[in-house]
């Protein structure tokens, strides 16, 4: 869905379906593993696109990631921090770390 479409299909997937936000409920509501990944993975497309955006635009925000920090998807990412598989685990600190400005300390 996210690796294939044009960015105008992303953005509209995104602005008119709040693709994102089912993404992100879905990632942390299932317990399959691959589910998640695969969930996660579309996530970190979107945001990529919407990167791009901003410094196309010259934005100072990605205006995503402001978008999912004032709902609940961003809670729903972060719950996945304590996830027990390391592919969630990496995919989640990837996602932080490049896109929310978030820098976390190693698993314990």
């Amino acid at each position: 869905m996210t690796s294939g479409g044009s960015r105008q299909q992303l953005r509209i997937l995104v602005e008119q379906h709040a693709a994102v936000e089912a993404l992100c409920a879905i990632a942390a509501a299932t317990a399959d593993v691959k589910v998640v990944v695969v969930a996660l993975e579309a996530v970190e497309n979107l945001l990529a696109v919407y990167e791009e955006l901003k410094h196309e635009q010259d934005l100072v925000v990605n205006t995503l990631v402001t978008r999912l920090r004032a709902t609940v998807a961003f809670d729903q990412l972060e719950s996945l921090i304590h996830h027990a598989n390391p592919d969630v685990y990496h995919a989640i600190i990837t996602i932080r770390e490049n896109y929310f400005d978030v820098v976390d300390e190693v698993k314990s």
